[in-house]
């Protein structure tokens, strides 16, 4: 963590790592100086998996960076990011995102899953294999959803009681197959 060893607020360093590992977690380019990164301000909630990082902004914003060879970035292109760059279509109304190794999720205000990036086995829950590089509705998931988290190649949404939507696993069993739902 020698990258992350600066004389900044525990705020600022903590973000400033977060950047890092986004960008730098398997890349291989010498990382730019902290003091010529940006600081990252008006962030909600941060998530970071080993290829890329997501940031919800309070505004409700999503920005990503990072790697992006599936799309993972969400903004239209497969283009690598090393500043936090804007999600296409989610500007507001999202209160939380998770990275995955090769895709990222959305959860809406209102309870909608959007996904985007690697889709090799579905994990998108779009009910195909196809990669995304914009988000993507979720099969079955546009309300109601109360949390979400992704894996390397999957996706769990979480419901805190009421009924689960009918998520036909069985009809799209080749694409569906990394998708959870959850009922408390």
């Amino acid at each position: 963590m020698a990258l992350c060893s600066t004389q900044r607020s525990a705020h600022n360093w903590l973000i400033q790592c977060l950047i890092l590992m986004g960008i730098f977690g398997m890349a291989a380019f010498a990382p730019p100086a902290l003091a010529d990164l940006p600081p990252l301000t008006g962030v909600a909630q941060v998530s970071a998996s080993k290829t890329h990082t997501c940031a919800v902004t309070m505004a409700g914003a999503v920005l990503c960076w990072g790697k992006n060879d599936y799309g993972q970035l969400g903004d239209g292109t497969r283009q690598r990011r090393i500043l936090p760059t804007q999600v296409t279509g989610l500007e507001s109304g999202v209160m939380a995102v998770t990275a995955g190794n090769s895709h990222s999720c959305a959860l809406t205000t209102v309870g909608a899953v959007l996904c985007w990036g690697r889709n090799r086995l579905g994990q998108l829950g779009d009910n195909t294999t196809t990669d995304r590089i914009v988000p993507t509705p979720v099969f079955s998931l546009g309300s109601g959803v109360q949390a979400i988290s992704v894996g390397d190649e999957s996706v769990v949404a979480y419901f805190a009681g009421g009924a689960i939507p009918s998520v036909n696993l069985a009809a799209a069993a080749a694409t569906a197959a990394h998708l959870a739902v959850f009922r408390a």
